[in-house]
């Protein structure tokens, strides 16, 4: 039972000093590596907000290791996984991992915020052909 536990305190010790060097050398690096292993020791660590905020912000991790690894974890948070799929393009994929996994209303939210995001979109164009009097 103690060596469990010091086996266990060793590996903690090791993903903290992971996430010093991780934190101090990932903004600065453009490595898809160093940016999936933050997001890696993020995860095991259960940092997710910080794992939200990588894969909406980096553009230097690679999004299909990405996306498998956080679809392995099975996280109760689904945001990173959104972030990383509606950027690089797996829409198809998120909905039926979502689906499948009962979490039908981080589909609804996605839905949502795509339909806003159109509604803008929709909005703005009326409103510069308003202001140039453009006639459709």
């Amino acid at each position: 039972m103690a060596l469990i536990l010091w086996t266990d305190c060793i590996l903690l010790l090791v993903v903290i000093t992971l996430i010093i060097l991780a934190f101090d050398s990932v903004f600065y690096s453009k490595n898809p590596d160093i940016h999936f292993k933050y997001i890696e020791v993020a995860v095991k660590t259960g940092h997710i907000t910080e794992v939200e905020r990588v894969t909406r912000e980096s553009c230097y991790y690679d999004a299909e290791k990405t996306k498998n690894f956080l679809m392995k974890t099975n996280l109760p948070n689904a945001r990173p996984l959104i972030n990383v799929d509606d950027r690089f393009g797996f829409v198809p994929h998120l909905i039926h991992y979502l689906h499948s996994q009962n979490m039908l209303h981080y589909v609804e939210e996605y839905v949502q915020r795509v339909i806003f995001f159109f509604l803008q979109l929709y909005l703005i164009l009326n409103l510069s052909m308003l202001i140039l009097n453009v006639n459709f």
